[in-house]
């Protein structure tokens, strides 16, 4: 789990601060810049300690939660014997991958507080002795976390190969699961031409699809990032959906949320004030495509309670919908890797994702009229 890792990361920092200050401060004839090398590094320690605590009590509970009211609400796949069938072959490796991990993390855990608290108790030590106990402290640290990211990164891998497959497959036995990017869906989402913020880079992770003549979709995980000299801003993280039409569209219709308006439950009274629609057309013929897909967005919307984005354009229909986590994400590390609540959730997303691009994809194609 990441904020672990972050936690323990910003602890070391602290370690460093207070080690650089303790150091500093023996020097019998310090000048103007110790001083202020030694008064950055208390501040630095303070503020990363108010970090670590700002964490701990707002932003970790806030994002436990989100996952919490998603796999709450995820009342779809009221099945458990069905669910529990996904786990059969795979759970005993699953659960020592997961395992294996947690191991980690503890390992990292202690041998952080140990090093902290042989670097404080080695104060007396000439300076160069301490000096290379501190970096070789930090060293083995960094070690230790990365064996704990690669450990963690192999049990999110094998739960999405062999679990979310598996679960894929009970939504549409055709749907196919690859945990790499789909670059081909990239170039679609930069030509289609929805409005992003500057960015420079970007990650495409997670393609799930279906390829039939008749029925063809990918997603992917889309994240967009300004990378600056300094540090690189998450501009955008989206998962991208392209449906496949089979006649081109009456119509050409852009949808986004506005996003200075929030509101529980919409509907056809007030959907163009949290909606901002544009088509090319006024014709009447094509009022009612567009009233079914607006119902079907308030249905979609009312239920999932996901932000979404959409373009329908000659032969395609383009969705950005706005999750909080990652598309399909595993359960947390501390519980067990058969979780049936987390793979409801991942279900309840991943079709509704699946539903509203077929139900739009029917709309289309039943009204085509060239």
């Amino acid at each position: 789990m990441n904020y672990f890792k972050k936690i323990m990361l910003k602890m070391l920092l602290i370690t460093f601060f207070v080690s650089l200050t303790v150091i500093l401060m023996e020097i019998n004839y310090p000048s103007i810049e110790i001083v202020i090398i030694v008064l950055l590094s208390i501040i630095g320690a303070i503020a990363t300690f108010i970090s670590i605590i700002l964490d701990v009590i707002f932003k970790i509970p806030r994002e436990l939660k989100q996952k919490h009211n998603e796999i709450k609400d995820s009342d779809e796949y009221s099945d458990n014997s069905d669910l529990e069938n996904i786990f059969y072959e795979s759970k005993n490796k699953l659960e020592n991958k997961r395992k294996e991990a947690i191991k980690y993390l503890i390992i990292m855990c202690v041998t952080f507080l140990s090093l902290m608290i042989i670097n404080l108790a080695c104060i007396e030590l000439n300076l160069r002795l301490r000096i290379t106990m501190f970096f070789s402290s930090a060293f083995l640290f960094g070690i230790i976390v990365l064996k704990y990211e690669n450990k963690r990164k192999n049990y999110t891998f094998y739960y999405k190969e062999k679990i979310v497959s598996e679960l894929l497959k009970s939504i549409d036995i055709n749907i196919r699961y690859d945990p790499n990017g789909d670059e081909d869906n990239y170039k679609r989402f930069i030509n289609v031409g929805f409005i992003e913020p500057k960015y420079n880079k970007y990650t495409i992770k997670d393609t799930i699809s279906k390829n039939n003549t008749d029925d063809f979709f990918v997603l992917n995980k889309i994240d967009l990032i300004d990378k600056g000299h300094k540090a690189e801003i998450l501009v955008d993280s989206f998962v991208f959906s392209y449906i496949k039409i089979n006649s081109f569209s009456p119509i050409q219709l852009s949808m986004r949320r506005n996003s200075k308006i929030n509101e529980k439950d919409i509907d056809n009274t007030n959907f163009e004030r949290y909606f901002i629609t544009d088509f090319n057309t006024t014709f009447g013929e094509f009022k009612i495509i567009i009233d079914n897909i607006i119902n079907i967005v308030i249905e979609y919307y009312n239920k999932y309670k996901i932000d979404l984005n959409l373009k329908i354009k000659d032969k395609g229909i383009y969705i950005k919908f706005y999750i909080n986590n990652s598309i399909l994400g595993t359960p947390f590390i501390f519980k067990k890797s058969t979780d049936i609540n987390t793979l409801k959730s991942n279900y309840t997303i991943m079709k509704g994702m699946v539903e509203l691009g077929k139900q739009l994809k029917n709309i289309i194609e039943e009204n085509d009229i060239y």
